[in-house]
């Protein structure tokens, strides 16, 4: 992983190098996927970085109410691009390696960055930023459950059940699991007033697996004048660590998450630093990457 820079191989089977696989080759491999599809990824700098603005928390920018009605019990809620952080995308699927359709948060820019003369060896972008939780405020349907699915920051599919619990707009009920992507959401009951919304939070997920609060892991947020801002002093209150258990549609981030105190206005930056112990490296094998990116995604879709 060197042209102009370096990197960690990405060890999940679907970023990672295929053995004699040249840009130009074509064939299936032994698991069916053409090796056109495969995507050569990496880490730069054998760390896990995020570097980039946030779009302004949104109670709403995913679903309002007041502009999306028709929903029926069980049916699909109508995903509303009417925040500034939610636009269509398609990406490869890993799983498939085919292309998919989703509504983004932040964006704004490519996933990966890519290197060489044929562009087929990447860098995960820092730039595209990570996922962030989402957030269900409503004046009724408290007792709805909201299932969303979609995927991570790296494209893998994720389902969570989230039931909002409070009447405050400003910050609603939060998830617990970090959102790129987005492609359905599911309401278990008729949506019957204005009053439900949801959007996206300022709790951001990590890039990489977080074990534990220590000097691996670096957390700055800055304006993008020229200011000197000392790094966030991460505490419990801020800090879900990586989940440890099997993942369901309740659980924590896979990853763990941060929850700023500093609202996102598109002009905070943030910046995560995340360098992996040996501990963390050295369980990676062929099949397990645990170590470095968490326990696997659940998902019912």
């Amino acid at each position: 992983m060197n042209d102009l820079g370096s990197g960690m191989l990405d060890p999940r089977p679907f970023y990672n190098w295929k053995p004699g696989a040249a840009p130009s080759l074509t064939g299936n491999s032994s698991s069916g996927y053409a090796f056109s599809q495969y995507q050569v990824m990496g880490l730069y700098n054998n760390n896990a970085y995020v570097d980039y603005v946030p779009a302004s928390i949104s109670s709403n920018g995913i679903y309002n109410t007041t502009v999306s009605t028709g929903n029926t019990p069980g049916g699909v809620v109508t995903i509303g691009a009417t925040g500034a952080a939610m636009t269509s995308v398609t990406i490869t699927a890993p799983e498939t390696g085919t292309s998919t359709s989703l509504f983004v948060i932040d964006g704004s820019t490519s996933p990966y960055i890519s290197y060489g003369q044929s562009g087929q060896v990447n860098m995960w972008n820092p730039g595209f930023g990570t996922g962030r939780c989402l957030s269900v405020f409503g004046t009724s349907n408290l007792d709805s459950g909201y299932t969303f699915a979609g995927r991570d920051m790296y494209g893998y599919k994720m389902t969570e059940t989230i039931i909002p619990s409070t009447t405050s707009a400003t910050n609603g009920t939060v998830g617990r699991k970090a959102w790129k992507y987005l492609s359905a959401i599911a309401a278990s009951t008729t949506i019957t007033s204005t009053g439900i919304q949801i959007g996206y939070s300022d709790t951001y997920g990590f890039p990489g697996a977080l074990p534990y609060v220590g000097a691996f892991s670096l957390i700055q947020l800055s304006s993008n004048a020229f200011t000197t801002n000392v790094f966030v002093a991460l505490s419990s209150a801020q800090v879900v660590l990586a989940s440890s258990v099997t993942a369901t549609s309740t659980t924590a981030d896979v990853r763990g998450t941060y929850a700023s105190t500093t609202a996102s206005n598109s002009n905070v930056r943030l910046q995560i630093l995340q360098q992996f112990t040996p501990l963390q490296v050295s369980a990676v094998g062929t099949q397990n990457s645990t170590g470095v990116f968490g326990n696997l995604q659940f998902s019912s879709v």
